[in-house]
């Protein structure tokens, strides 16, 4: 059986996964960042680049970050339909109550169809130069 939400319920669980997510990039973010650190030495231009300080900003920055879905992809949440709040009118004509006895006519074909078709192709393949 499907389990019923409230809109606050949904809204918290988005919440949620969006910090989660964005947690664990900022996570992802970092090893790579400290990767690359690692690998390739201070550029001669910045003598008095602060590495430490520099990944404690970057940390603080992303800690603080909000993850931000693009809107234009963001499908907007519809209201659970309840059916429609007037009854649905059907034609009484629609449904007959009688026994009335359908004539169904069916045809078979002995046409060879497919194998025809499947020879065709064959001679077509052998005919031609590779």
């Amino acid at each position: 059986m499907a389990q019923t939400y409230t809109k606050a319920e949904l809204d918290a669980a988005v919440a949620s996964a969006a910090a989660k997510a964005s947690q664990q990039t900022a996570g992802l973010f970092l090893d790579q960042m400290k990767a690359l650190m690692q690998q390739q030495p201070a550029p001669a231009a910045a003598p008095g680049l602060d590495s430490a300080a520099l990944e404690a900003a970057v940390s603080k920055a992303l800690a603080n970050a909000t993850h931000l879905a693009p809107s234009g992809n963001r499908p907007t949440p519809k209201a659970p339909s309840r059916g429609p709040e007037e009854p649905l009118f059907i034609p009484s004509g629609i449904v007959g109550n009688d026994d009335t006895e359908l004539a169904i006519e069916a045809e078979s074909s002995e046409d060879a169809g497919l194998a025809d078709a499947a020879a065709q192709l064959k001679k077509l393949r052998k005919r031609k130069p590779r």
